[in-house]
């Protein structure tokens, strides 16, 4: 039955429609191809994938894309890829960026930007840039300064790292509570709870002190 003009103008309407929808299905197709392939071990099929939808703009697609290109030292290609990401607020782009910055890979070494970088993932809470901060405040690096390291800056992050299971931090956060460092006031009860959680995470299950047993009675007139 041949199609009356009421009909084509539907159909062109909903063509209209339908194709904006279908153009902005097409990075997260691409992203889920992608992804599927790298799991399977189809690297270099996964990065075609990923490119199309990295370079539409799909910030898990950068994401991914930039961290398999880092893998294979593909550094400057990785950074463009991983600051695309960064620069949509995506926190894992941010927080990859901010390694290629304290190491210099892709970009200038910057240890000022890394940790930039790393405390807008940590406000965002990401839990690996929190790490990578504290870590910083008890080793040192990402340009802290001496005094930094042991600022009350320092023991906030410390205290975050410690309630998502960093533990370096819970370590030294117990031997300040020992010692009144880190301009804490000694509490030997805060100390022994850091200390029980670290032994927590670590898989060390405290033994239970056996009871002692009475003496067995010896038989009447033995």
């Amino acid at each position: 039955m041949p199609m009356t003009t009421a009909g084509r103008l539907l159909s062109l309407i909903l063509v209209a429609i339908l194709a904006p929808c279908a153009a902005w299905a097409g990075p997260a197709e691409d992203y889920a191809a992608g992804d599927a392939a790298y799991r399977s071990g189809d690297v270099r099929g996964a990065m075609a994938s990923l490119r199309k939808a990295a370079d539409a703009g799909h910030a898990k697609a950068q994401v991914l894309l930039g961290t398999i290109l880092d893998a294979a030292e593909q550094d400057d290609e990785a950074a463009r890829y991983l600051a695309m990401a960064a620069a949509q607020g995506d926190t894992e782009g941010t927080y990859l960026l901010a390694g290629l910055y304290s190491a210099g890979e892709g970009v200038p070494l910057d240890a000022a930007m890394a940790r930039r970088l790393f405390e807008q993932g940590a406000d965002k809470g990401h839990r690996e840039s929190v790490f990578a901060l504290a870590t910083a405040y008890l080793q040192g690096g990402l340009g802290l300064t001496e005094a930094e390291r042991i600022s009350p800056a320092a023991l906030a992050m410390l205290r975050r790292a410690a309630d998502l299971g960093h533990l370096p931090s819970l370590d030294r956060l117990a031997a300040a509570y020992r010692k009144g460092e880190l301009g804490l006031e000694p509490d030997a009860k805060l100390a022994a709870a850091a200390e029980a959680r670290a032994r927590s995470i670590r898989g060390v299950v405290e033994k239970t002190p056996a009871r002692r047993r009475a003496p067995a009675r010896l038989p009447a007139g033995g």
